[in-house]
């Protein structure tokens, strides 16, 4: 018997106390128990440009056949903010700095455009280029914040830094342009070169190494909470037979997005579950119509968001991957449900 069908209580329209603004509710479950209800839903508000927020909490409705009313208690259970963009976070009033996680994930370098140009050949040909690294992941738990906290999100690159320095994950590095047959991979966002209790290092990116290849090297995965970004793959140069542009290397030790294959973009990472994690490293390029003379250019794949290193070039006119920029995680139990629990009653 569905016991809510004659006595179903008006939607409570704002449980979490977002305010004015705009947020969708879904309902992840439903179960009753005799004569109550628990309902767990998830609410995803756009707090603002480049923060979004997602809220879990359970709904316990239990209904109060003498009175003939439904008591509502709403039982928050985790917040999650992402930073995408910005520079200050105006830390909300629920926020506890008893019970919290700030994640960080570093901009991913790119790859270079191609290698070097020589004569020899009809068309002339060119070494392949080298990819970018992941960015890092840095964490700390249990930040005891002030009213604002200022943060950087690193773009192709660039540092993601959380509180001024309190965290910092290091961006992986571009693509270096050599001397010779040498077009080396970045290397990956360093642990070492981070801030914060956990630390892990994103993964390098592939070599193109030799003549005639006019294929590219993958980018390095981005580090993520289960651990190192994995490498991106060397490109195989051999002239004319048997050229195979790198593949890129998956983020977060394998849990995180899937490395891109030929000029293709990385994965995005989804160890948050809404599409927000440590992104594969993109494929190298490629060339088609054989060697020396090329008909269509691949360009190096982009890195995956978040962080994934981009994918080598392959020859004149085929440009690197971009690495994936940064991003920051905020996770905590909202601090005035953790004392009490306010209880809500609806009428009918």
């Amino acid at each position: 018997m569905d016991i809510l069908k004659n006595h179903r209580p008006k939607k409570a329209s704002d449980p979490l106390r977002l305010g004015s603004r705009k947020f969708k509710r879904t309902i992840l479950g439903t179960l009753l128990i005799g004569a109550s209800a628990l309902t767990m839903y998830l609410e995803r508000a756009k707090i603002n440009f480049g923060e979004q927020r997602y809220s879990t909490y359970t709904e316990v409705r239990k209904y109060d056949p003498i009175d003939q009313d439904w008591q509502i208690e709403v039982i928050p259970c985790v917040t999650v903010v992402f930073l995408t963009s910005g520079t200050t976070w105006t830390v909300p009033g629920d926020f506890n700095r008893g019970n919290n996680t700030v994640e960080c994930i570093g901009g991913g370098g790119s790859g270079t455009a191609y290698g070097v140009t020589f004569c020899g050949f009809p068309c002339g040909a060119s070494y392949g280029g080298g990819a970018g690294g992941g960015g890092a992941y840095a964490s700390s738990s249990n930040l005891n914040l002030g009213a604002t906290a200022a943060y950087t999100v690193g773009g192709a690159a660039g540092d993601t830094t959380f509180n001024s320095s309190a965290i910092v994950a290091k961006g992986g590095g571009n693509a270096t342009t050599g001397i010779g047959n040498n077009w080396n991979g970045g290397s990956g966002g360093a642990a070492g070169s981070s801030t914060g209790t956990t630390k892990f290092s994103g993964g390098a990116g592939g070599n193109a190494n030799g003549p005639h290849g006019q294929v590219g090297g993958g980018g390095g995965g981005a580090a993520g909470l289960h651990g190192n970004g994995n490498a991106g793959t060397n490109a195989l140069l051999v002239c004319g037979v048997g050229n195979v542009p790198g593949p890129g290397g998956s983020g977060d030790a394998g849990s995180g997005g899937g490395g891109g294959a030929s000029a293709t973009a990385g994965g995005t990472g989804n160890e948050y579950g809404t599409s927000h994690g440590s992104g594969g490293g993109g494929g190298g390029g490629y060339t088609t119509g054989g060697c020396p003379c090329p008909i269509v250019n691949h360009t190096g794949g982009s890195g995956g968001l978040y962080g994934g290193g981009g994918g080598g070039g392959a020859t004149l006119g085929t440009n690197g991957g971009t690495g994936a920029q940064g991003l920051i995680v905020i996770s905590y139990v909202p601090i005035q449900f953790t004392a009490r629990r306010p209880k809500v009653y609806l009428r009918r």
